[in-house]
């Protein structure tokens, strides 16, 4: 779908309280760029372009993102495809708000103004660093205020570090929510993961745009973008997910990286035409 046939398909009408999927919220790596190091600009100018014409009266949903990157990073990506929703940050642990002026932009999620919660959490992220990154084994990921994020030095794999960090956490009688991406392993304090976030997201848009978890898209490739693929309505994947992650979705786009999201937008709004 060019852009003359996206236009065509925002003239269509949809009744309001009748568009199946309102909203698509995807995950970042994985799902909007090429590769590691390499973002489709043509796959996001497209998702702009469509974010710019989604209305609540026509086909295409809004589109946002719910991502384990820091707060400026998911940022940048928002104005990027010109999101208007509030985005997720670090795995749930905060909302950045497009629309709000600068010292408003963001939020933390509601758990994290409990004070036992920061200070469980502190402890965790002492003891993983005292055992896993002192001893080389991994690097933190800059920029996270709150999420703990490690990069496994070679030739120590993902998989190694996510069950060496939850025998560290078992360890010590430590909880935490514990998830992993192709490239890091990732630790939010308990109660706060990709799920978390999307239904605080939800809860926010209360009395602003009516969404709930059935009218939610999710797209996503990886384990931590799991728990928000089990609550959504309509889950989905880029062709480069994880065997689990497709088994899991409903619907897993033939097309890579951001190609997929360009398709399973596609796809969204071809049901919402169908409603």
């Amino acid at each position: 779908m060019g852009t003359p046939e996206l236009v065509e398909v925002a003239s269509i009408p949809v009744e309001r309280g009748r568009k199946k999927i309102q909203v698509i919220i995807s995950d970042i790596e994985g799902c909007l760029n090429l590769n590691e190091h390499t973002y489709d600009l043509e796959a996001l100018s497209w998702i702009r372009m469509a974010n710019q014409l989604a209305r609540e009266d026509n086909p295409i949903p809004y589109i946002t993102v719910c991502s384990g990157r820091q707060h400026a990073f998911v940022e940048a990506i928002t104005q990027i495809i010109a999101g208007r929703l509030p985005a997720i940050f670090e795995n749930g642990c905060g909302l950045y708000f497009p629309n709000r002026g600068l010292y408003e932009e963001y939020a933390w999620h509601p758990l994290l103004s409990q004070p036992d919660v920061l200070s469980q959490f502190k402890q965790v992220k002492q003891k993983v660093t005292e055992e896993v990154i002192t001893s080389n084994q991994a690097r933190r990921v800059p920029g996270k205020e709150i999420m703990l994020s490690l990069h496994p030095i070679p030739p120590i794999e993902v998989e190694k570090m996510y069950s060496d960090v939850t025998e560290i956490l078992a360890k010590y009688q430590l909880g935490a929510f514990v998830t992993r991406s192709a490239s890091a392993v990732d630790l939010t304090p308990i109660g706060i993961d990709k799920a978390a976030g999307v239904r605080w997201l939800v809860d926010t848009l209360a009395g602003v745009l009516p969404v709930e978890l059935s009218t939610i898209a999710g797209v996503g490739d990886s384990a931590g973008d799991m728990p928000f693929l089990s609550i959504v309505g309509f889950s989905t994947a880029p062709a480069n997910a994880s065997e689990a992650v497709k088994n899991l979705v409903t619907y897993c786009s033939s097309w890579a990286d951001g190609r997929g999201v360009v398709d399973i937008i596609r796809h969204c709004a071809a049901i919402n035409i169908q409603t």
